[in-house]
């Protein structure tokens, strides 16, 4: 490749990135590749996907606590209200108190905890994907392809060849 069409196809590249909906800074060397990109974005996107998952498992784990304290309060209020059951082995004990049937309050904080919301694992497959739409780059070559006529002419020669 000589070097006046070199410039050319790079400039090529630089201009089907700026296209896009992305304002990267000039100051980046070398000029990031379309791929480039949708991996940062991606990376981006699995920062963002693991710090709303522990802000989610933090808010789980305060309304367990609070469901917690609550019933350890209610136990110690009214124990007559648990069942106690116990096992022993070797040199040691457990003790179970269950409460059947919740106080309205203690279901309110329960259902709170068990109702919490939280995230599915991150899907790389899935994310990039809808990177790669929301960008639309092959998108654009399309319709630059339908955009010609000529290459309309084409594609509709070759559509009636092959009897589609």
């Amino acid at each position: 490749m000589r070097c006046h069409q070199r410039h050319h196809h790079i400039m090529k590249s630089k201009k089907a990135i700026s296209k896009t909906a992305l304002a990267l800074p000039s100051t980046i060397i070398p000029t990031p590749r379309k791929e480039d990109i949708i991996n940062a974005m991606l990376e981006r996107a699995r920062i963002k996907h693991a710090e709303e998952s522990q802000r989610l498992k933090d808010e789980e784990q305060a309304a367990r606590q609070k469901f917690d304290a609550a019933l350890t309060a209610e136990l110690k209020a009214h124990p007559e209200k648990f069942t106690v059951e116990s096992k022993c082995w070797g040199g040691s004990a457990e003790v179970h108190y269950i409460l059947h049937a919740l106080p309205p309050a203690l279901e309110k904080l329960r259902i709170a905890y068990r109702n919490a919301p939280s995230l599915r694992p991150f899907d790389d497959a899935a994310v990039k994907r809808q990177i790669r739409e929301g960008l639309n780059f092959a998108g654009d070559r399309v319709k630059a392809l339908l955009a010609n006529p000529d290459a309309v002419k084409k594609l509709d020669a070759a559509l009636a060849s092959i009897a589609v």
